[in-house]
């Protein structure tokens, strides 16, 4: 007699996914096969390590043909002239700088904002992120709130169980600026992981 507990046919054990009917009473194994989604692995385009790369990094900015630079850090790291390291090559190749330097730790959106409207001021055509997680996440912001003006936090922030299958679709980017990150610690992996993390002080 068929067994209904461990799977269709005399000897049981196959696995269907239809009703029971006189077919699957023969002894022919057949099991569900096991769909998994494709693996992927994005980075950015070039990373630079080791120490006193820096320079070789910038080069690439000059050689890209940038004029406008916008570098984003914190307070911190600007007092203590980590900033010039940048701003001081970037200015004797001729590019033309600005610094906002006033993120914090776990980023604001309203921070975020603030940085946005002076990218949107100053017309930078590369961002760079100068230090920890908190900087190169509120300049990933700032950067698609520079390219894309209509776009909502809200929006962004909806969870997703699949990045490729996202319920807001996420805008093209690049066209205005390219987005750098140089970073000061380790730990976070911000500088080659697509994702922010800000806090919207409004809402929490």
């Amino acid at each position: 007699a068929p067994s209904l507990t461990l799977g269709c046919g005399s000897w049981g054990g196959n696995s269907i996914s239809e009703n029971v009917g006189p077919k699957h009473l023969i002894n022919k194994k057949t099991v569900a096969k096991r769909a998994e989604n494709m693996l992927w692995h994005k980075l950015p385009k070039s990373i630079y390590f080791r120490r006193g790369s820096l320079p070789i990094a910038l080069d690439e900015v000059i050689t890209d043909g940038h004029k406008r630079a916008l570098i984003v850090t914190d307070r911190f790291l600007f007092n203590n002239g980590y900033a010039d390291q940048i701003t001081s090559v970037l200015k004797a190749a001729g590019v033309e700088t600005e610094v906002f330097f006033e993120v914090e730790a776990d980023p604001t959106l309203s921070v975020v904002r603030k940085g946005a409207e002076l990218a949107n001021s100053f017309k930078p055509d590369v961002i760079i992120a100068l230090g920890g997680g908190s900087p190169m996440d509120a300049a990933k912001i700032m950067w698609v709130m520079y390219e894309h003006p209509e776009t909502h936090f809200e929006e962004l922030a909806l969870r997703f169980m699949d990045i490729r299958k996202r319920i807001y679709k996420f805008p093209k980017m690049g066209v205005k600026a390219k987005m750098i990150a140089v970073t000061t610690t380790s730990g976070t992996g911000s500088e080659v992981t697509p994702f922010a993390v800000v806090t919207d002080d409004a809402t929490g």
